[in-house]
């Protein structure tokens, strides 16, 4: 549920969220790393004294924090104002070319900036990171504290697997809650592909908090400690310093502990080496959760629902059963470090040669009169101008965005732009703009909604790829973590654990969506404005998107491999 909730459902509602409140990548990036940051804060101290502790009920505890919450983000949605996809309102039969018809007069009760809501949405994250602490941390430990060493790799596996399918279940959540609009009580005239569609964001936060309440609860019965297993599994690092918990400890006894542990942990080359491996490899893992719905929506236009159902039932799957089979061949053939290391770097060259793969897949960005390439009628000498002759009497605002599709392919940033002087119904619905002096077709007619290109097809062989990239990069990870845990001594395994885990937020986690998202807003042609404010991005530069994060996935993934390099050579 965990996994559920933050690493699925909150990742494929990223979108949602910037349209709802008006957030540039960066700031959405950096909104999905406060949980990061208050994990890094917290876990030293939770993962030290929780380890001499009643671990349970701390994991509980935690699951109730994660359920506040998500539940918390769910109901800004009755706070926040309603949903207006067009900068001139949610008329969409006011904007056609009339004289005088544009007017960028800016609303003075319209707030700009950061949106007032926005710290709400971060005291969640906060509560949701100190929810996020004792699972992956304390409930590791216990668990393999409590089964045989030679169990171990699958148990780790089984725990994975379920962690990774987990969002999986996650984004197919939000595909089927993002195929409805946002205020299920109210209509609206927009198709699912058009880039302004909000979808019913809120509904996923509310039922995955409720099953997170409910969830912590039965920890509270589980005892301190189970009865110990025997064990003749011989160590893999058989080398480890043994130490003996002495009971009770004061501030004093504590401070001086958690700094010998430290010095232990942070001296030891093999931990420190695969902690860095892990560093970089889930920077990639972590930018990806969170931008990929974003980057099939944009190069492949695709719906937000279609992008999310892609992930969940490809990408994300493919990572379960690696890291499943890196666990399971770890136990059945009983490796030793060298052999765990040498399986790590041989998937990790393969997934770097397979990210050549993905380059393969471009699409052109879509025809925009006006935006990426310049109108029929104008000279092209003359640059890329949303004014043209056909338009110049039309006198059509450029703040709001209202793609329609032209009978001559062509997408138009407005039935205004596309000259567009009448309309016909369905209902109140918009059906067709007719007499558009732009459209250079025998019918001279546009309707609602961007062009539909051949170029979305290439998603699924894009998504198939990923699959097994997912597969190999994760099957890389059990051995790697099996080597990690038995580097350390089991006194220090809770602490190490936390270590590690803060590692990975404070150099991966957190730095990654705030960097990829500023690369990937270096790649917008086309931003929201309100009153002159920047708010979300409407259109990227394919090729630009797909360089910036391509490119960065690609050096991350380079870099894990000079990380495993020193381990291998350090064994």
């Amino acid at each position: 549920l965990q996994g559920l909730m933050y690493s699925g459902f909150f990742k494929g509602a990223i979108t949602s969220l910037e349209k709802q409140f008006r957030m540039t990548s960066s700031v959405s990036g950096t909104l999905a790393t406060v949980a990061e940051i208050t994990t890094v804060i917290v876990v030293s101290v939770v993962t030290y004294m929780g380890g001499k502790s009643h671990r349970p009920v701390i994991v509980g505890i935690g699951s109730i924090l994660l359920g506040v919450g998500a539940i918390l983000t769910g109901v800004t949605h009755w706070w926040v104002e309603i949903y207006d996809y067009g900068g001139a309102g949610q008329n969409l039969t006011t904007n056609q070319c009339t004289a005088g018809n544009g007017s960028d007069a800016c609303d003075q009760g319209v707030s700009t900036g950061l949106h007032p809501l926005f710290p709400v949405l971060v005291v969640a994250q906060i509560i949701i990171g100190l929810g996020n602490t004792p699972m992956m941390t304390l409930g590791i430990s216990y668990m393999d504290d409590h089964v045989k060493k030679a169990d171990s790799p699958l148990y780790l596996a089984c725990c994975w697997l379920m962690l990774v399918l987990a969002p999986a279940v996650g984004f197919l959540l939000s595909a089927i809650t993002l195929t409805w609009w946002v205020d299920v009580d109210r209509s609206n005239l927009l198709h699912r592909i058009d880039p302004r569609w909000l979808g019913a964001w809120w509904l996923g936060f509310l039922f995955s908090g409720g099953l997170l309440i409910m969830m912590g609860v039965p920890f509270f019965c589980f005892p301190r400690a189970l009865k110990k297993p025997n064990d003749d599994w011989d160590d893999i690092m058989p080398d480890a310093p043994k130490m003996i918990d002495t009971g009770k400890e004061g501030p004093k006894e504590i401070l001086i502990g958690m700094f010998r542990a430290s010095k232990r942990i942070l001296t030891n080359f093999i931990y420190m080496g695969i902690t860095f491996m892990q560093v970089a490899a889930l920077s990639v893992t972590y930018a990806f959760g969170v931008f990929m719905p974003k980057f099939l929506e944009s190069h492949f236009q695709l719906a937000a629902s279609d992008a999310n159902s892609l992930i969940g039932l490809a990408t994300i799957p493919g990572a379960a059963v690696g890291l499943f089979f890196g666990g399971a061949i770890t136990m059945k053939l009983k490796w030793k470090s060298v052999r765990c290391i040498n399986f790590c770097m041989v998937t990790n060259i393969a997934v770097v040669i397979m990210y050549g793969g993905l380059w393969a897949f471009t699409c052109d960005n879509p025809y925009i009169p006006g935006l990426t390439l310049p109108y029929r009628s104008e000279n092209p000498a003359n640059g890329i101008n949303l004014q043209a002759q056909c338009n110049t009497n039309c006198s059509c605002s450029a703040e709001r965005f209202d793609p329609v599709c032209g009978t001559d392919w062509m997408t138009y940033y407005s039935p205004c732009h596309a000259g567009c002087a009448g309309t016909t119904y369905t209902g109140p619905i918009p059906a067709n703009y007719t007499d558009c002096s732009c459209v250079m077709a025998p019918t001279f007619s546009a309707t609602p909604g961007k062009c539909y290109t051949a170029c979305s097809a290439k998603a699924q062989g894009f998504v198939a790829l990923m699959f097994f990239m997912a597969f190999l990069a994760a099957a890389g990870q059990a051995p790697a973590f099996i080597v990690l845990l038995r580097s350390v001594s089991e006194a220090d395994k809770s602490f190490a654990l936390g270590i590690n885990y803060m590692a990975q937020r404070l150099f991966g986690n957190i730095p990654s969506p705030i960097y990829f998202g500023a690369a990937i807003d270096g790649a917008c042609l086309l931003w929201q404005t309100t009153c002159g404010q920047r708010g979300n991005c409407w259109l990227y530069d394919n090729t630009r998107f797909r360089q910036s994060y391509l490119g960065l996935a690609t050096a991350l993934q380079l870099l894990s491999i000079v990380f495993l390099v020193g381990v291998w050579i350090a064994i």
